[in-house]
């Protein structure tokens, strides 16, 4: 595809949605904080884009999410939020500017 622009805001009404894949397009601006009203979201995947900004905080409540794929946009700061989400099975955070430390939260136990 050839998306580009931001997220549209109409996604947020798709309340059942269990995988969101919008993946190698040219999607800019950061993750919005409304998709966290996607509760039922089991996968997120928004690799590939021109995501900038941080991990939003709202991410947390979203308690079903076992797969978050960012990997290959713009994103930075640090990854303290998702130690808040020990639901995660799998996280593709590569090719982006994050910094600080991995934390132990991320180890196997």
């Amino acid at each position: 595809n050839d998306l580009t622009g931001t997220l549209p805001t109409t996604l947020q009404t798709m309340s059942h949605l269990d995988e969101l894949t919008i993946g190698s397009n040219a999607i800019s601006s950061s993750i919005p904080a409304w998709i966290s009203k996607l509760s039922k979201l089991s996968l997120l995947s928004l690799s590939g884009n021109e995501l900038t900004s941080t991990i939003p905080t709202e991410l947390v409540a979203l308690t079903k999410l076992e797969t978050l794929a960012l990997e290959k946009n713009f994103l930075s700061g640090n990854l303290d939020n998702l130690n808040q989400m020990p639901w995660l099975r799998e996280i593709y955070l590569g090719d982006n500017e994050f910094t600080g430390v991995i934390d132990n939260a991320f180890l196997p136990r």
